[in-house]
């Protein structure tokens, strides 16, 4: 038995194109939706330039989905809240097995 008997819940995932003409952070109109388990507690993480955060949201998602940080996601609730990190747990032939999103 894996970790998708816990993905009971789901994402959704815009990824992150770029920034428009003014500057702002665009995200693709197509999205993704993944099989998740969201769990809210408070967590203290680092951010991507090594600042502590509190994380007050972590999601769990199979180890083959690729989330970057600057993506857009949606939970169930509608909330878009912001990623402060992901992290991928390899398995002991390397592959991916995990992944986690703190926002």
């Amino acid at each position: 038995m894996g970790f998708e008997s816990f993905f009971n819940q789901s994402i959704t995932v815009y990824p992150y194109t770029g920034f428009d003409a003014y500057g702002n952070v665009s995200w693709s109109t197509t999205a993704s939706t993944y099989a998740a388990f969201i769990l809210e507690t408070v967590k203290a993480i680092r951010d991507k330039s090594g600042v502590d955060k509190v994380s007050n949201t972590q999601v769990y998602m199979d180890g083959a989905v690729v989330i970057n940080i600057e993506d857009k996601i949606t939970l169930p609730s509608g909330n878009q809240p912001i990623i402060l990190a992901v992290q991928r747990f390899p398995d002991f032939t390397g592959e991916y097995v995990l992944t986690e999103v703190f926002t």
